[in-house]
């Protein structure tokens, strides 16, 4: 297996850990802390209504308090899919996954050894702490 064949196989095993995580857990465990802000704007961001906070004396503001990538990218995936926890799991696994193949290629072009990169890459994909 080639280097190439290695970044597919580390890709397969991130999904492989990932996907059963996200089916595991879409319907069972709804955000919390942070995610619960995120999962708010975001929803906002896919109905239209930007990046802004509903107060509860119904009053809206901008949501400045944080960055606005992450709550957009999961608007845009909400737009499209709906807006359930489920939505940005699926794509937190599939960022996660394409960051342990980009962990498998960066040790690759850094000189790694192929046993090192595939190691590079497969820790990224089954590190229990970027899994969760």
């Amino acid at each position: 297996m080639r280097r190439g064949g290695d970044a597919l196989f580390v890709l397969a095993a991130a999904l492989a850990a990932r996907v059963p995580l996200v089916a595991y857990a879409g319907t069972r465990f709804p955000p919390a802390d942070d995610g619960s802000f995120y999962q708010v704007v975001a929803g906002r961001i896919a109905q239209g209504l930007g990046y802004t906070w509903l107060w509860p004396d119904g009053a809206v503001t901008f949501a400045a308090h944080y960055p606005v990538g992450y709550p957009a990218l999961v608007g845009l995936f909400y737009a499209v899919f709906g807006s359930h926890p489920v939505v940005a799991m699926a794509l937190n696994a599939a960022l996660g996954a394409a960051a342990a193949v980009s962990a498998h290629r960066l040790a690759a072009a850094s000189g790694a050894e192929r046993r090192g990169a595939l190691g590079a890459g497969l820790a990224a994909a089954l590190l229990p702490g970027l899994l969760f």
